[in-house]
């Protein structure tokens, strides 16, 4: 696969910065998935990336208290 060094995930909302805390990482054959989370708030989220032909994509699924608010966009 390749290597990543460091995820780092914060969300600006109107009313302050809520950094995520990294819970785990799983690694397939197509992809890499990090999951982040800030318990306190119910919210999770999972950055994807993938690499084809020595480019990397990735995409990205925020949830607040299982309520998507950002689904898969490609970065």
């Amino acid at each position: 696969m390749f290597k990543i060094k460091d995820i780092n995930l914060v969300l600006e909302l109107e009313n302050g910065i809520l950094p995520l805390k990294f819970k785990d990482k799983t690694i397939t054959a197509g992809y890499e998935q990090y999951i982040f989370l800030h318990e306190d708030r119910g919210v999770n989220a999972a950055v994807y990336i993938t690499k084809e032909d020595n480019i990397c994509t990735g995409s990205i699924s925020v949830k607040i208290n299982n309520h998507p608010i950002l689904d898969f966009r490609k970065f």
